[in-house]
């Protein structure tokens, strides 16, 4: 009995990956498409199909001549759940910072990046997001440390203190957006700034558990996400009353 459960579930198994299969390839061939809105449709049903194919298609699309695809594609590879594919993905979203850090036009697809890449949360874009121009826009500065703070790895903190006190001019605003972000890696209050963070480091930083901290910021953002629901629940519900 236990045998034939076993090969049931198995063959369950190879037939709901076949079916993900075609799925995919269905997709990818509508990725490529030269119809603005079939391609937008499928890139967003990429978004919600995590096989391990429609990863290279979805990377071609960061080059793509529109920009609604480009930030769909960019979106899309920020949901990506296997840990070999969030790898490719972090690496191909890395490589695009550099050409658009210089174009004002296009800040808004690099903001996009910069979301995508704190949650796919992967290493090899630590110092991607933190060799940050002199001359970059604070707002997105910081979202770029805030991003690398949410990386799981203890060499992040040290480039945060680094960061933080690299340089004489705009010490205070780097520390802003470093302190913000040390503390986010960390789920830690230290009452200071650089010193005594520093102190505080060289204490913890052989027993600090980088894994922990990633659950716990987990959970922090689930809780602002429930909290940004409710209130948005509260005032749509005053708009339909009015």
């Amino acid at each position: 009995m236990r045998l034939t459960c076993s090969i049931a579930l198995l063959c369950a198994l190879a037939f709901a990956d076949d079916q993900a299969k075609e799925e995919a390839t269905a997709i990818a061939k509508r990725l490529a498409s030269k119809d603005l809105d079939t391609q937008l449709e499928a890139v967003r049903e990429a978004a919600q199909n995590q096989h391990s194919s429609l990863t290279s298609p979805l990377i071609k699309l960061l080059k793509c001549k529109e920009v609604a695809v480009r930030i769909a594609a960019v979106e899309a590879l920020g949901l990506r759940k296997e840990i070999g594919e969030k790898k490719r993905a972090s690496k191909a979203l890395c490589a695009r910072i550099k050409p658009l850090e210089d174009l004002p036009d296009r800040q808004d697809e690099l903001t996009k990046i910069v979301a995508a890449l704190h949650d796919l949360a992967q290493t090899n874009a630590i110092r991607p997001l933190m060799d940050i121009p002199v001359n970059s826009d604070q707002t997105l500065a910081a979202a770029r440390l805030r991003a690398a703070a949410n990386i799981p790895s203890k060499e992040v903190i040290d480039r945060l203190l680094q960061y933080a006190s690299s340089g004489r001019r705009g010490r205070n605003a780097r520390w802003k957006g470093a302190g913000a972000a040390i503390r986010y890696a960390t789920q830690e209050q230290v009452k200071g700034g650089v010193r005594e963070w520093r102190q505080w480091w060289k204490d913890n930083k052989d027993k600090f558990d980088v894994d922990h901290a990633a659950n716990l910021r987990a959970e922090e953002r689930m809780k602002q996400a429930q909290k940004q629901a409710k209130k948005n629940k509260r005032k749509k519900k005053k708009g339909d009353t009015e």
